[in-house]
């Protein structure tokens, strides 16, 4: 018998010599981000890098929630 495959996720990683493969189960947001984050960690990237990255994409995507329009939409707008 097999065992059901929901929610399961596989990062595989190769550089020449070296091979990182992640796999995991989770459901939530949350548990995702933090095993991508595990996974980045584990191909060699510094803490401060990965978690700085995250948090520059998090303040720049609800930056862009709050302004509705987007750089290409006012252009379109100019051009009128």
């Amino acid at each position: 018998m097999s065992t059901p495959t929901h929610d399961q996720f596989t990062l595989l990683y190769e550089d020449e010599g070296k091979k990182v493969l992640h796999e995991f189960k989770a459901v939530f947001t949350d548990e995702v981000v933090r095993e991508l984050a595990d996974f980045v960690r584990g191909c060699g990237h510094h803490d401060d890098n990965v978690f700085g990255a995250m948090a520059r994409l998090s303040s720049e995507y609800f930056e862009c929630k709050e302004d509705p329009v987007l750089p290409f939409q006012e252009v379109s707008q100019d051009l009128d």
